[in-house]
């Protein structure tokens, strides 16, 4: 076995023998304090007076200031010329919140938490087969956007709110992959990936009726979330130069209410990914999909929604490394709504949302220096983030 000092930078550590053992580790710290204050008054035309007046009774203002620290630590080891491999993660945070909501008799919006999130991935590869098994936990904080209590009533039948009051979600997720090679040129390989999801607090967006028939939408702190989720994956090399992907997914969504209340929803999703490489041609890649156009937990019926997007890059100059790529993205829809059916026993609510469409991009790139080939011995990173602050 050959250990691996710890690089100061994992993502520019390189191996220069790809089938001998390694041992990395693998150290990060961050600290992030941010602070929101903001208060609004309200007024109102009084013909009396011929002035604006102030609204005593209406009013809105949050003070907010977070401190967050975060540890990760990991320990990415290989062994029996990468047979097998593991990797150990352990995350810890410190939280400290303290805030006012002013708009409700300045109500309190502090607490203080401290949390491990610990992350477990092992790989098993023996002849055509490999296996992963992997745990990880995940806390996402809500951003500033969901915690802004001002009130958006520019469309008064459609209000919409921020909640001051939301915590952190904290999901816990468990996944499984079974991977066959095959000798057949034809079908290089077949995949079968299997996850679970379990989320406690998720921070969803709700939309509620109030007793005048208006409709008010905020973000609430659901009692559970659950995501289970299959994939069937086959790879296609009909010719050398194309490389064919299609994948087929069953996601079955649970949302668990506060007040005992279930949404069940059952969707099914598809992509197909070409890529054609020809040598002193541009590399061309065309990607299908197939999937609902919106996820909601208050989901009453599926709209689903296709892409298509075709990228080709190239080099112009390969001495120089000078290249570029022109890309569209949803080539098959202009500019256009897409029906979402929400609601609960109480009502129904229909909403089209306005989907982009069609999007073209160019760019062009220049590599010089130590960044002229970032792909040559491309580095063993450490990657899967699974830390976000909401931020």
């Amino acid at each position: 076995m050959a250990a691996v000092s710890p690089p100061p930078s994992p993502s520019r550590r390189t191996f220069s023998a790809k089938n001998r053992s390694w041992n990395l580790f693998y150290f990060h710290f961050n600290y992030i304090d941010r602070t929101h204050y903001n208060t609004s008054d309200y007024y109102y035309y009084d013909y009396t007076l011929n002035d604006y007046v102030a609204d005593i009774g209406r009013y809105n203002g949050l003070t907010y200031h977070q401190n967050m620290a975060h540890f990760r630590t990991a320990n990415i080891y290989s062994l029996f010329k990468n047979k097998v491999s593991y990797r150990l993660e352990m995350n810890v945070e410190q939280i400290s919140s303290k805030g006012t909501f002013l708009s409700t008799d300045n109500t309190k919006l502090d607490y203080r938490e401290f949390n491990f999130f610990p992350f477990i991935r092992l790989n098993y590869k023996v002849k055509t087969w490999s296996f992963l098994w992997s745990y990880n936990a995940q806390v996402r904080r809500p951003n500033v956007a969901q915690l802004n209590p001002y009130i958006n009533d520019s469309d008064p039948n459609n209000i919409v709110m921020g909640n001051p009051n939301l915590r952190g979600e904290y999901t816990h997720g468990l996944s499984t992959s079974i991977e066959k090679r095959l000798k057949s040129n034809f079908i290089p390989s077949i995949s079968l990936n299997c996850r679970l999801n379990l989320t406690n607090n998720a921070i969803t967006r709700l939309t509620t009726i109030d007793e005048q028939n208006i409709s008010v939408t905020s973000y609430a702190n659901l009692a559970k979330n659950r995501n289970e989720s299959l994939s069937l994956q086959f790879r296609f090399k009909p010719v050398p130069f194309l490389g064919l992907s299609n994948t087929l997914t069953y996601t079955h969504q649970k949302y668990h209410y506060p007040d005992g209340s279930i949404n069940s929803r059952t969707n099914f999703s598809g992509s197909s990914i070409a890529s054609i490489m020809i040598q002193h041609l541009p590399q061309i890649m065309v990607a299908y999909r197939y999937a609902p156009a919106f996820s909601s937990a208050q989901a009453k019926d599926w709209a689903y929604y296709s892409t298509l997007d075709i990228k080709g890059s190239w080099s112009f100059n390969r001495r120089v490394y000078i290249g570029g790529s022109i890309s569209c993205e949803d080539v098959l829809n202009g500019n256009r709504k897409v029906r979402e059916t929400i609601g609960n026993d109480m009502f129904i609510q229909y909403a089209d949302r306005q989907r982009v469409g069609r999007t073209c991009k160019i760019s062009l790139y220049w590599r010089f220096g130590k960044f002229r080939d970032p792909d040559r011995n491309k580095p063993e990173a450490v990657q899967g983030e699974v830390y976000d602050m909401g931020l």
